[in-house]
């Protein structure tokens, strides 16, 4: 009788009022996605998605990531803008859409309490909001993997020839999206497949694995031409090594969780999550929000021999979508690491979702009066966490936009045939910046065609001119001497002036090595004859012209 009165306002077996439902709170995601949606500045990251959908031959500097993500980005650049908005304008559709998926597919697995809590769970998460709001492949790759999720789900229960369509269109648009999009997309197709008891199973799992044979074939065609053209190197991925040496198992699988709950923070914050890396978050409320999760968890346990047979099966699917991705994820790093928590572990985001939907609705429906009060206070004081580092994420103050006054700094400056130097992680955004003033970068120049100014570009060490974003050569070629030779290589084409820019990293009281490769650059130009002419001190900038 408890649920009554929900279903009376609300009935989700009804299919206008569901898809109205869903189509509403898609709506009001989309709305929350996009607000303060170009606030902040774009980062490295999101810089490289721009190059990649600016520059026309932006697809062979696609390393690890398939395509399809940056070509949306492409043509909704050419209409929109490449600006913060216009570049995460697609990643804000892509996590409204989620949270559409996420309420269907929730509802064919569990019912309607946990659609509901599922959806509103996603449309207010704060790790999604982040990743709605950044210019990458993630949130697209969400909403493609919930929706395969439903699908498989519905075929595993008899659906027709639409649904398999579907699931083949969902699994090869995950597949382009994202390569380990596969891992929860083929532990989803064994796991949901195989438990249905019936004579049906055998047409149902064949299906399921016909679609995925027909997805893993469709993307075929774009290993082969990526593998001969990219100037990827697994060597790039370094980075991932250094996290994976600085982490527990128990450690990344913790961080995982709790930043799927309440996402990142100052001091918890394993990775660069704009302003969520340096975000203030009281650590009362922390407690709080990780203690409500792990008694709504707890209460799934402990009521799991209530539950129906179909309820105990699918909370278990969805147990196993979660911590088995996770566990791959640990296991293949072992060999080659890949685990990066809030970001490439993100593939069990989607059963978190549903996860936690469920243990919400099960929690709020006991039938103990008593029992179920004490859910809904767990479960309020759960959204107000929840809600709080919502408004703390969206009322953080923009953060330093460096690349930017960089980038006036040389368009203001820097004179026909001089050339300028980026050195490692700060070329790539200063680039990027120049692409909005309607620069071109090629050959190795900076061209304005509607004023047809140009100059000299070059990037540091030269190898980052094939792959921008592997910064991890950049580190190398700071340890072998690399950098230094580069320079002088490039000191040879006797450019009447050069503006040489450092990275933050290269400042005096940084790390001594780099500090000791900025010195040596500017012996390279010293003794090649050149002297310090200006530039800008505060900005790593050093302006430097030959002798007369």
């Amino acid at each position: 009788m408890q649920g009554t009165p929900i279903k009376r306002r609300l009935d989700l077996d009804r299919p206008a009022v569901r898809h109205a439902t869903a189509a509403g709170l898609g709506l009001l995601a989309l709305l929350l996605r996009l607000f303060h949606l170009d606030t902040q500045p774009l980062w490295f990251d999101e810089a490289l998605t721009a190059h990649i959908a600016h520059a026309p031959d932006g697809l062979d500097f696609v390393h690890n990531t398939p395509p399809l993500y940056f070509e949306i980005v492409r043509h909704w650049g050419a209409w929109f803008g490449y600006g913060e908005a216009g570049l995460r304008c697609p990643s804000a559709l892509a996590g409204a859409l989620f949270v559409w998926a996420t309420l269907h597919c929730a509802r064919e697995v569990f019912g309607n309490r946990t659609a509901l809590a599922a959806a509103l769970l996603a449309l207010l998460a704060p790790l999604h909001l982040y990743y709605s709001q950044e210019a990458r492949a993630y949130a697209l790759m969400l909403f493609e993997v919930m929706v395969a999720y439903w699908m498989v789900w519905r075929l595993a229960r008899g659906s027709g020839s639409g649904t398999w369509l579907v699931l083949v269109l969902a699994s090869t648009a995950a597949l382009y999206t994202h390569y380990l999009s596969a891992i929860p997309l083929a532990i989803g197709f064994v796991v949901i497949a195989l438990p249905r008891p019936d004579e049906g199973r055998r047409l149902g799992v064949a299906a399921i694995a016909s679609a995925g044979g027909v997805a893993c074939l469709a993307l075929l065609p774009w290993l082969v031409w990526w593998s001969r053209n990219t100037a990827f190197d697994p060597s790039d991925m370094q980075w991932l090594e250094l996290l994976w040496k600085q982490a527990s198992v128990v450690g990344l699988l913790s961080t995982s969780i709790e930043m799927f709950l309440l996402g990142g923070q100052a001091g918890h914050a394993p990775i660069t999550l704009k302003q969520m890396t340096w975000l203030p978050f009281p650590e009362p409320l922390r407690v709080v929000g990780l203690a409500a999760m792990a008694a709504l968890l707890g209460h799934v346990v402990v009521s799991w021999r209530r539950a129906s047979r179909p309820m105990r099966v699918a909370t278990m699917q969805c147990l196993v979508l979660l911590l088995v991705p996770l566990f791959g994820l640990c296991i293949v790093s072992m060999v080659r690491p890949v685990y990066c928590a809030a970001r490439y572990d993100l593939i069990a985001w989607p059963a978190f979702v549903l996860l936690m939907g469920r243990a919400i609705a099960s929690a709020t429906t006991v039938p103990n009066r008593w029992g179920r009060g004490a859910a809904w206070v767990v479960v309020a004081a759960l959204a107000s966490v929840i809600v709080a580092k919502d408004q703390r994420y969206f009322a953080a103050p923009p953060g330093p936009d460096l690349s930017g006054r960089v980038a006036s700094f040389l368009t203001a400056n820097v004179a026909v045939g001089e050339t300028v130097v980026l050195c490692g992680p700060v070329g790539l955004p200063v680039l990027v910046r120049w692409y909005g003033d309607g620069f071109v970068w090629s050959d190795r120049k900076c061209r304005q065609p509607a004023t047809g100014r140009e100059f000299g570009c070059r990037l540091l060490p030269s190898s980052l001119e094939t792959a921008p974003a592997a910064e991890t050569r950049y580190l190398r070629a700071v340890a072998d001497g690399s950098l230094v030779s580069d320079l002088a290589e490039m000191v040879r084409s006797g450019a009447p002036g050069f503006w040489l820019v450092l990275g933050d990293d290269m400042r005096a009281g940084s790390d001594a090595a780099l500090e000791r490769a900025g010195r040596a650059l500017f012996s390279v130009l010293l003794d090649a004859g050149y002297t310090i002419a200006g530039g800008d001190p505060s900005l790593g900038i050093a302006h430097l012209v030959r002798k007369r």
